[in-house]
């Protein structure tokens, strides 16, 4: 079984960029989101004011997350 390599190298600060920047794309494509909640169940929700905030304590490998999401249409089978 191959190990993966999480040390901070400059191959894996690139694979890190590319995938942040397919995250970043897919959360301001101008398409709804389907947003699950475990407590008041799922939602179609189209997001604005998206931020992404780099943990600097963890060599910005990981990011904080915020957005307004806003319904906006009854989540039914005809809708999704």
């Amino acid at each position: 079984m191959e190990s993966i390599d999480t040390n901070l190298t400059q191959e894996n600060s690139y694979i890190e960029y590319l995938y942040r920047q397919k995250v970043e794309e897919f959360l301001n494509e101008n398409k709804y989101k389907l947003f699950k909640s475990p407590t008041e169940g799922n939602f179609i929700v189209y997001l604005t004011n998206i931020s992404l905030q780099p943990n600097t304590t963890l060599n910005r490998f990981l990011y904080t997350f915020s957005a307004t999401a806003s319904e906006v249409m009854e989540n039914t089978i005809e809708n999704l």
